[in-house]
C-alpha cells in the first residue's frame, strides 16, 4: 500500500468535512515515497477513528496528521487544537466502551479498536493532551517495505475513462474558482465536450471520482486546495491522467514550477480558444 497515497486521500476527505468550520487542515508526510506491506483497510481504519475523533472535538484551530520513520517503524500521528482531555480520564482513553465526554456521539468504542488493530499489526498506540489545549494520538506500526512501486500496481488499474450518457460528449472536469473564467471556457468547449466544475481542489478530487473525466483543467491558484494539491491526489488514484494547468502567470518560475509538478500541459489566463483546443486535441486524440 501506499502510505502518501492513503493520507493525502483522507486529508482531501477531512478538509471537504470541514469545509464550513475555522480549522486549517495540515498534511506531514515523513518520505516522499513510501509503498509498505502492512493491512490497509485496517489501517486506514484507525487514521479514520483518530481524525473523526479530532474533528468531533475540534471547533477551530488547526487538525494536522502525518508521519515520521523511526526506528524502523513508521509513527503516525493525529494532533489538534481541540478541547483536550482531563488529565484524571486519560488513562481511560483505550479502554472498552469508555466515552469521555457524555455529550459526544459514538458508543466509545473507536480508541479501543484502534488499539486492538495496532497491537496486531504489530505496534502501541498512546496519546497525549492537556485540557483547553488539544490532544496528539500516534502509533507505530512496522516499517516493512514493500518491492513493488505503487505506481507499478496502480498503473494496471487506472481509473476509467467515461462519456456522459445522455450527450454522448467526453466529460471535461474544470476546476476554476472564478465563475466569469469558468463560463469563459463553458462557450469555448460546450458543443464538444460535457463540462462539469469544480470551485476549488477539493470539489476537484470529490468529482474527479465521481464522474471519471476525460481530462482536467486545473487553475493553479484556488480556495481550499490549490491546483498542485489536487493534482498529487488525482495522480495517486490514477498516475497517467491527463491534467492541464491554468496559469494568470508565465513567468519562468511559473512554469517550472508547473512543469516540475507534473502537469501535462499549461494554459496561461486569458485563455485563447484556439490554444486551448489545440492542447485539448493534442493530448486526448493523440
Amino acid at each position: 500500500m501506499d502510505v502518501n497515497a492513503i493520507l493525502r486521500e483522507l486529508t482531501a476527505d477531512l478538509k471537504l468535512r470541514l469545509k464550513d468550520k475555522d480549522i486549517e487542515v495540515c498534511l506531514e508526510l515523513g518520505l516522499p515515497d513510501c509503498t509498505v506491506y502492512s493491512e490497509r483497510n485496517r489501517l486506514m481504519q484507525v487514521i479514520v477513528n483518530l481524525l473523526s475523533n479530532a474533528a468531533k472535538f475540534t471547533e477551530q484551530g488547526k487538525i494536522t496528521i502525518g508521519y515520521i520513520l523511526r526506528d524502523g517503524m513508521l509513527e503516525f500521528f493525529v494532533q489538534d487544537t481541540g478541547m483536550g482531555i482531563p488529565k484524571d480520564k486519560q488513562s481511560q482513553l483505550f479502554g472498552r466502551f469508555k466515552k469521555l465526554n457524555s455529550v459526544a456521539q459514538g458508543s466509545g468504542l473507536g480508541l479501543f479498536i484502534s488499539k486492538t488493530i495496532v497491537e496486531r499489526l504489530g505496534g502501541t498506540i498512546q496519546a497525549e493532551s492537556e485540557e483547553g489545549v488539544g490532544s496528539v494520538f500516534r502509533f507505530s506500526i512496522p516499517y516493512k517495505v514493500s518491492k513493488t512501486s505503487s505506481a507499478k500496481r496502480k498503473a494496471t488499474n487506472p481509473v476509467a475513462v467515461k462519456k456522459d450518457v445522455l450527450s454522448d460528449k467526453p466529460i471535461l472536469l474544470v476546476a476554476e474558482d472564478t465563475l466569469p473564467n469558468y463560463k469563459l471556457i463553458e462557450a469555448m468547449l460546450r458543443k464538444e465536450y460535457e463540462l462539469v466544475h469544480a470551485k476549488n481542489g477539493l470539489e476537484a478530487v470529490a468529482l474527479f471520482k465521481e464522474k471519471h473525466p476525460a481530462l482536467v483543467l486545473m487553475d493553479i491558484k484556488m480556495p481550499e486546495m490549490d491546483g498542485i494539491e489536487a493534482l498529487k491526489v488525482i495522480r495517486d488514484l490514477s498516475p497517467d491522467f491527463p491534467v492541464i494547468a491554468v496559469t494568470a502567470y508565465a513567468f519562468e518560475e511559473n512554469i517550472r514550477e508547473i512543469v516540475n509538478n507534473g502537469f501535462n500541459d499549461y494554459l496561461v489566463k486569458p485563455i485563447r480558444c484556439s490554444a486551448l483546443k489545440e492542447k485539448l486535441d493534442a493530448i486526448l486524440h493523440n
